[in-house]
C-alpha cells in the first residue's frame, strides 16, 4: 500500500511540480506515468520468460505459478523477442514524443535535475509494486 502511495506521489509531483520541458510544453509529463508502466512492462516480459524456460524445462509447479502454464509459457518466450525491437529500434525509426537526445551519443544525460529525480522515484517505486504482486 506505501508503495502505491510513494507512486501516485511520484506522479503528481511530476505533474504538478515538475516545470515544463523545452520543446514539449506540458506534453512531457507523461514520461512519469509512462515510463514507469514501461519499464514495469518490459521487466515482466523478461520475468515472465524467465520463469516459463525454467518451468518448461523441470516441469516445477512453482515456475508454472509464477508463468501461467504451458501455452503461457511458449507465448511468453516468443513475445519476449520483440521487446528489443518494439522498445528499442521502432521508437527511432519514426517521428514520436520519445525524445532521441536524452542520453546522446556522448552518452551524456540531458534532463533538468527536478524531471530525472522525480523519473527516477517513480521507476524504482513501479518496479517495487511489480515485485512485490510477482511475490503473491
Amino acid at each position: 500500500m506505501r508503495a502505491i502511495i510513494f507512486l501516485t506521489a511520484a506522479v503528481a509531483a511530476g505533474i504538478f511540480f515538475v516545470p515544463p520541458v523545452r520543446g514539449l510544453g506540458e506534453l512531457a509529463k507523461i514520461i512519469f506515468f509512462h515510463v514507469p508502466a514501461a519499464w514495469v512492462s518490459v521487466v515482466g516480459f523478461f520475468v515472465s520468460a524467465f520463469y516459463a524456460a525454467r518451468f518448461l524445462r523441470t516441469g516445477e509447479i512453482f515456475f508454472d505459478e509464477r508463468a501461467r502454464a504451458k501455452v503461457s509459457a511458449v507465448y511468453s518466450l516468443l513475445s519476449v523477442l520483440t521487446v528489443p525491437f518494439l522498445v528499442f529500434i521502432l521508437p527511432r525509426m519514426y517521428f514520436s514524443l520519445h525524445p532521441s537526445p536524452v542520453l546522446n551519443s556522448a552518452g551524456k544525460l540531458e534532463m533538468d535535475a527536478e524531471i530525472l529525480a522525480v523519473l527516477v522515484a517513480a521507476v524504482v517505486d513501479a518496479t517495487l509494486i511489480f515485485w512485490k504482486l510477482l511475490k503473491r
